[in-house]
């Protein structure tokens, strides 16, 4: 089995190697990509994670929930369906020694819907491209999120901010699109 890997740029685990497969879909999310996301959302949480709870809706490589393990979350629940990656995850996890990791394998939309109990403080969304998912999720966000919750998405389109979230910030890199949003639901 061939391995890559991709350091965590920050935090208590930063410069550790997080492991992954080689497969076509995995797309972890660059340094650079992943070091404008969170200072952005170390500026909308003034540097403070230790006490929000972060969902890695398709964890994939776990790059993006390990880093904000590493920034002090106090809670990360990856969710991916391929057990491959479910595998690396879980000896990510056990290298670094975090306890506020879980880890669900299986499908994106029936954790939301029918498996999780938990409201979130951030949700990252890096779905598989060209999949058109991401429409798919957005009215099952609400029962996920905390009030005033954010989500990070990233796609292979520049997607319109949906009704009822507000767009934050956004950049592109390459081919991939990033946008941070709030959730504005009245719940």
């Amino acid at each position: 089995m061939i391995k890559n890997s991709i350091r965590i740029i920050s935090g208590q685990y930063k410069n550790t190697k997080v492991t992954f497969p080689t497969m076509q879909e995995l797309r972890p999310t660059p340094s650079k990509v992943k070091g404008i996301l969170f200072n952005w959302i170390n500026n909308h949480w003034n540097n403070n994670f230790t006490d929000k709870n972060v969902l890695d809706l398709f964890a994939g490589s776990g790059s993006l929930g390990f880093e904000a393990a590493s920034r002090g979350a106090n809670f990360i629940q990856m969710v991916d369906n391929d057990k491959e990656t479910i595998q690396f995850i879980k000896k990510n996890i056990k290298k670094i020694n975090a306890k506020n990791i879980n880890f669900y394998y299986g499908d994106a939309i029936d954790f939301i819907c029918k498996k999780n109990t938990k409201k979130f403080d951030l949700i990252l969304l890096d779905p598989p491209f060209n999949q058109n998912i991401l429409k798919k999720l957005w009215m099952f966000i609400p029962k996920t999120i905390k009030k005033y919750g954010l989500i990070y998405s990233e796609s292979e389109l520049d997607i319109t901010t949906p009704e009822n979230y507000k767009l934050l910030k956004s950049s592109r890199n390459g081919i991939v699109y990033s946008k941070l949003m709030i959730c504005e639901y009245k719940l």
